[in-house]
């Protein structure tokens, strides 16, 4: 939590425009936990929401974290649209592309739906992240779990990582 406040101090004590971009831009670096706080400083007044937006992409492109903060914006997504100027609204329809539940996409759906025609290439974009979603929806199975599958592939006999002819 210091480090979080301390970024956002820093950034906001920045005394240029690319470095509060650049130290806004890392709150997306934090972990899952953080994504709430990282909405709740794009929704602050304190910076313009088009400079905190980068982050929260950030965390929706990141496994680990893209689940928290589709949560974090779906929670206040009426706040968060509108504190974004409307070519960015594409930006976070287009940005649910890297998501793979169902729920999620059933959620990215109900939210989007009525939205889309009002946004420029809206309904374009949201069809490309729905079908982007429901391809990684459909491999997951086949692809499995990579973490539980390397960690039972022993390593080899000579203990190097590759063999040498």
């Amino acid at each position: 939590d210091a480090l979080f406040d301390r970024v956002v101090a820093m950034a906001a004590a920045a005394k240029t425009k690319a470095v509060r971009d650049d130290l806004l831009a890392d709150l997306g670096a934090f972990p899952a936990a953080y994504a709430s706080r990282v909405v709740d400083v794009l929704l602050d007044k304190q910076f313009a929401a088009v400079q905190v937006w980068p982050a929260l992409a950030a965390m929706l492109e990141r496994g680990e974290t893209a689940t928290a903060a589709w949560h974090a914006i779906h929670d206040r997504l009426g706040k968060l649209l509108g504190a974004l100027p409307g070519a960015r609204v594409r930006d976070v329809i287009a940005a649910t592309s890297s998501l793979c539940d169902v729920t999620v996409r059933a959620e990215i759906l109900a939210d989007f739906s009525s939205r889309a025609a009002a946004i420029s290439n809206g309904k374009r974009t949201l069809d490309h992240a729905l079908a982007a979603i429901d391809r990684c929806i459909t491999h997951r199975p086949t692809a499995g779990d990579i973490a539980n599958a390397l960690a039972a592939t022993p390593p080899p006999a000579s203990g190097a990582l590759t063999q040498r002819p």
